[in-house]
């Protein structure tokens, strides 16, 4: 994905999760002050969240509703984000992965040293890809991915013609650091996947625009949950995105061709 001009990546969101911090609004402007120089354009959602029990009276399941602080640059090119419970940093300009990740220390460090905010541990850290891929003019899907990544578009008879329009497959392994999730889009309505479709995104003018054609989403979201919480080092944080960035690329890489990586890396 790094050290390609012409890779289809179209955005990349990193995060750490922590207990939750109550009254976190508390801490937003304390937070801007220290990142203004570089984050001066705040904003704000108010986000829904499902919470699911299981006990003697069976499952039950509350809605709650938060809020989620966004902190942008001057070309709103880069953004950190504020939850209750997350820290983050996604953008739609990625440029490589050690500037990301210096991007995303330079946050952390400044919000735990906000005064009296006790950020002190981590449960979670994960960075998601996604990487929307459109073949030239003339071109098909199948010279940039492999089969096994493509939908199978062969029309099915039922007595009336079947012809594919759209498909999504999910997928779930285990990694040596974590879970990784693949999630492939093809043709969908939109250009990201749904649950990345905040306002937030449409404020920044991230939504990439619609092909025209036939193309694929590519969507690889790598994390690491922690059973007991870990203490928060920001070194420690940013090694860790390191090494689940890496294990992404590597996967990202394997699902390609030759053909697509000559013409991301600019030689086709």
């Amino acid at each position: 994905m790094a050290m390609m001009p012409n890779a289809p990546l179209c955005y990349v969101i990193g995060v750490v999760r922590f207990p939750k911090v109550p009254r976190m609004e508390r801490f937003v402007e304390p937070f801007l002050d220290a990142v203004r120089g570089e984050y001066p354009l705040p904003d704000q959602i108010e986000t829904q969240s499902f919470d699911a029990t299981v006990g003697p009276e069976g499952m039950q399941v509350r809605q709650s509703k938060g809020h989620l602080w966004q902190f942008a640059s001057p070309d709103k090119r880069f953004a950190f984000l504020l939850g209750e419970e997350l820290f983050g940093l996604h953008t739609n300009s990625y440029l490589d992965h050690l500037d990301f990740v210096k991007r995303f220390g330079f946050g952390l460090k400044n919000l735990i040293q906000v005064p009296e905010i006790k950020i002190g541990w981590v449960q979670a850290i994960g960075v998601r890809y996604v990487d929307l891929v459109v073949p030239r003019e003339g071109e098909l899907l199948s010279q940039y991915l492999r089969p096994e990544i493509l939908p199978f578009e062969a029309p099915l008879s039922t007595g009336t013609e079947l012809r594919l329009r759209e498909s999504i497959g999910v997928s779930a392994y285990e990694t040596t650091m974590g879970e990784m999730r693949v999630q492939t889009l093809w043709n969908p309505p939109t250009t990201l996947p749904p649950e990345l479709e905040t306002p937030l995104i449409e404020r920044n003018g991230w939504r990439p625009r619609h092909p025209g054609r036939s193309f694929l989403l590519l969507d690889l979201d790598h994390g690491s949950r922690f059973a007991q919480l870990q203490p928060l080092d920001v070194a420690s944080v940013c090694e860790q995105l390191t090494a689940l960035r890496a294990v992404t690329k590597e996967l990202f890489l394997s699902m390609a061709t030759d053909f697509a990586r000559r013409v991301w890396e600019n030689e086709a």
